[in-house]
This record gives structure tokens, sequence and C-alpha cells, in this order.
């Protein structure tokens, strides 16, 4: 399971993001976001991408929360994304 995100900077200067990190909040096993870039310019755009692979033993709900910090010219804050999917076997 794949999932990419499209960030875009609607700020009057470059924001900068933090490094993703995932609270598993049902199921386990939590994947791992890559950034396409963390510093971007005003108007501009990064990718966020999030794989998953199931293995044995991962069947049922799974949920995750994404927190990302983002540090911009009209200050600091987070970017909050839940994603969750239902293995069942």
């Amino acid at each position: 399971v794949s999932q990419v995100y499209e960030l875009v900077n609607t700020s009057s200067g470059t924001a900068r993001l933090g490094e993703p990190t995932i609270e598993v909040l049902e199921g386990c096993c939590p994947p791992e976001p890559q950034l396409s870039q963390s510093s971007i310019a005003s108007g501009e755009k990064t990718l966020l991408a999030v794989s998953m692979q199931m293995h044995p033993g991962m069947d049922g709900p799974h949920l995750f929360h994404m927190t990302v910090p983002v540090q911009s010219p009209a200050g600091e804050d987070m970017l909050h994304l839940y994603f969750k999917g239902d293995f069942g076997g």
C-alpha cells in the first residue's frame, strides 16, 4: 500500500519541514515516511510518501498518526495526517 501527499507552500517565504514521526494508534509496524525535500520555497511543492508492506501476523485494522514539524515565516506549526487500513486475511 502506498500513499503520496503533495505539500504546497502557500506562505510568502521558505518553509522548512522537520523529520516526520508516526504514532501507531491501532495495529503495528509503522511505515517509514519519505520527504522528497525538506525546504520549500514560496509556491513550490514537495512530496511526502508512505509505503507499507504487510507480512504474516499483520491482519486487521491499522491506524497511524503522522506529524510533520513546519517552520515558516509565520512561525512554527505541525502538520497532522491520519491514515488507516484494514488488512483482513
